[in-house]
């Protein structure tokens, strides 16, 4: 969900004729072991190709269209290989091929996330180098109309070697994943591949091949960038990866899908269904990542109905597991810095289910309840772990309904592996809910701390949420002549000069400060306090620095993408606003401030004027307050 879109190809046919192999066979790339490696390529119509990779040499001759593939026996664990194709007296040549497991990691921007907008990302980015069984290859943002053929070429259509350079923009999610896999003893001389090919806003349709949405309505459908149609995404950065073996799939998305999620959970299962197919592995695993707390809405709805989908298809698939995220953030940010722990939770899920270990690896489940007059008990499996709580005093997180359908909090205590509900408000309970909630307030735990997954027993349709929501706590420094106010978004919501406010808070993004995008506004959430008179907000592209002094304050918008953005501070209708020898000059009664910088003064509307500073890609824009 972000702005640099800068290689958006509507991808088109490769033409015959060249000889070449894909694009994702290049040096240090990882293929799957314990299965048949498929190489393939381009040639002219009916050429004669021969292909070598370790012990074993295969030929076969190019179709109508040019294309050509082998499948090669499977590798042993190790290597390095060598890769060689011959056609016409050229000789194509691929060394350091690794026999490993390979995982894809894909959604839309929480896992496009770079690892250097993590927190933990300092540490991950030092290790980096240590970590010498792990290989990246990172697919470049782009759609097509119909299959494409190829990947494109470029500097990040390349395996590399996870070194700080090239961890440092790769996909957080699926970086902190690979790292936790090559810790583990057992995998300790298994090469792991990471393909990173995820696309900021995109909803789940844009990930399925057409045959699974050629019946779709348009009504039933989510916005997707660019209006770049459904499949689009699949069609340029899924599909050419075919037929390349997978040990499994990361898949991290949902939010663009929040406003119907009545069709998730379809559309996520012909998604799976499709790339299974794709793929050739009727069982290839699938871990999802259940989205965290986030207080926001998409057409009225919260995350929460999400979740309930992605649980129903993780439950439906034996080859299907589920990471839960509840409480691994706070909720005030659209895109969570903290990605280690969801990283660490993935593997953990990966090791029991796919690499067969006999560890822990989730919370507790959910199995049933029992009506008991006045009380309920709910059941959990806990695979003899028993249950805990985060807070030792109060189990929270669960409600009871009676006939009339209405919720009310009820007071929990753990009772072995099931946990006894009861609430005077409902003298009756006929249904139950846990963790329903866009930002839950929810304790229970296995004892190790994973959390149990959130969950309701009622089949009410999903309806806009009314649950009051935690705020995120805000940031407030006081001068003598000034007083300035940022809230748990990163959003300066308050500038008061002499007792008179200059910041509008009009809802949306004619309030506070916002940086638009095509769908809304960016949250700097990664809010953080780095001197007395310092404060830093940021997301995974854009971070504000506001400097603090007696006699004036300095804020530095600095943009890692290529594109330009546009950084705006909204300000109220009572604000007399003019640019004057290079600078803005603010004035409401006897209050002013002079704001200089690349500045310019949007045309007012019912809410106010908007201060709009521009900030080129790869670079840092300031503006800087005085003269009050």
């Amino acid at each position: 969900m972000h702005l640099k879109f800068l290689l958006i190809l509507l991808a088109g046919p490769v033409f015959a004729g060249e000889f070449r192999l894909a694009p994702l066979f290049t040096e240090e790339m990882v293929v799957q072991r314990g299965r048949t490696v498929p190489v393939w390529g381009q040639a002219e119509p009916g050429a004669e190709i021969e292909v070598t990779l370790g012990p074993e040499t295969s030929t076969v001759h190019s179709g109508a269209d040019g294309r050509w593939r082998v499948d090669l026996a499977a590798l042993p664990t190790g290597g390095p290989y060598r890769l060689e194709a011959k056609s016409g007296g050229r000789t194509l040549t691929v060394a350091k091929v690794l026999s490993g497991d390979v995982w894809l990691c894909s959604g839309q921007s929480n896992m496009e996330m770079a690892l250097r907008e993590t927190l933990g990302a300092r540490r991950a980015l030092a290790d980096a180098a240590m970590r010498r069984n792990l290989r990246l290859f990172r697919i470049p943002l782009k759609w097509a109309a119909g299959p494409a053929d190829d990947l494109g070429e470029g500097d990040t259509t390349r395996w590399s070697i996870a070194t700080p350079e090239a961890v440092r923009d790769f996909s957080a999610v699926g970086y902190y994943f690979g790292e936790r896999l090559a810790q583990d003893p057992a995998l300790a001389d298994v090469p792991i591949g990471l393909i990173g090919s995820a696309f900021g806003g995109t909803p789940v349709e844009a990930w399925i091949p057409h045959a699974g949405v050629s019946d779709l309505k348009p009504e039933d459908t989510c916005s997707i960038p660019f209006n770049a149609g459904t499949s689009a995404m699949y069609n340029a950065m899924i599909h050419p990866l075919a037929p390349a073996g997978l040990k499994g799939v990361l898949w991290y998305q949902g939010e663009s899908n929040t406003g119907k999620p009545q069709l998730y959970g379809g559309l996520l299962g012909k998604m799976i269904a499709g790339w299974r197919d794709a793929f050739a592995e009727p069982q290839l695993p699938f871990l999802i990542v259940q989205l965290p707390a986030w207080e926001g809405r998409i057409d009225g709805r919260s995350f929460t109905w999400i979740r309930e989908a992605e649980a129903a298809v993780a439950a439906a698939d034996e080859h299907v597991s589920l990471a839960v995220t509840i409480d691994t953030h706070d909720g005030s940010n659209l895109h969570p810095p903290e990605k280690q722990e969801i990283g660490r939770r993935l593997a953990l899920l990966a090791r029991r289910d796919i690499y067969g270990e006999e560890i822990d690896a989730e919370g507790p489940i959910f199995t049933g309840v029992e009506l008991a007059g006045d009380s309920v008990r709910v059941s959990f499996e806990t695979h003899g772990r028993g249950l805990a709580s985060r807070d030792p005093e109060q189990l929270r997180g669960f409600s009871v309904a009676g006939a009339d359908g209405k919720h009310h909090f009820a007071d929990a205590r753990i009772d072995g592996d099931q946990v006894i509900l009861k609430s005077d408000e409902v003298p009756e309970p006929m249904s139950v809910r846990y963790a329903w909630a866009d930002v839950p307030d929810a304790d229970l735990i296995a004892p190790d701390g994973l959390p149990a997954a959130p969950f309701r027993t009622d089949v009410e349709p999903p309806s806009e949420d009314d649950g009051f929501k935690p705020q995120a706590r805000s940031y407030r420094i006081e001068k003598r002549d000034y007083q300035l106010t940022v809230d748990g978004k990163g959003r300066v919501t308050s500038l008061v000069l002499k007792g008179r406010e200059f910041v509008s808070n009009a809802p949306g993004l004619d309030g506070a400060t916002s940086i638009p995008i095509f769908f809304g506004g960016r949250t700097l959430g990664n809010v953080r306090r780095i001197a007395p008179g310092r404060i830093t907000c940021s997301d995974a592209s854009v971070s504000l620095e506001i400097d603090c002094r007696d006699d004036g304050m300095t804020w530095s918008v600095t943009n890692r993408d290529d594109g330009a953005c546009s950084f705006r501070l909204a300000l109220l209708p009572q604000v007399e606003a003019t640019k004057e020898e290079g600078a803005v000059i603010l004035r409401r009664g006897d209050a002013t401030a002079e704001v200089e910088g690349p500045l310019e003064l949007e045309t007012p509307n019912e809410n106010g004027r908007l201060l709009s500073l521009k900030v080129e890609g790869k670079s840092t824009a300031t503006m800087t307050f005085t003269g009050w």
